[in-house]
């Protein structure tokens, strides 16, 4: 069974993004940045979040201003999948 492509736009109401980001993660994610962009958004339940496709923006985020951002629930409970930074 194939799920059909997520609306990129607002999504569902209440849960936004989650079925296609569950389902098909890496494909929801690559149809993201092929359809908005380096940075693109979208909703997880009702937390907005951000993709940053430009290694460039990836770098500033993570490391030259990371004391400038902060991560949301999901990213926090995502950190052993994605890892820490080197000095936590």
């Amino acid at each position: 069974m194939t799920t059909p492509v997520p609306p990129i736009g607002r999504g569902l109401p209440l849960v936004g993004h989650l079925p296609w980001f569950y389902t098909d993660t890496d494909g929801f994610l690559l149809r993201l940045a092929r359809t908005q962009g380096d940075v693109a958004s979208f909703r997880l339940g009702r937390e907005q979040a951000f993709l940053l496709s430009h290694p460039d923006h990836v770098q500033q985020m993570l490391v030259d201003d990371a004391d400038a951002f902060r991560k949301g629930r999901l990213m926090q409970r995502a950190s052993p999948v994605g890892g820490r930074p080197a000095d936590q």
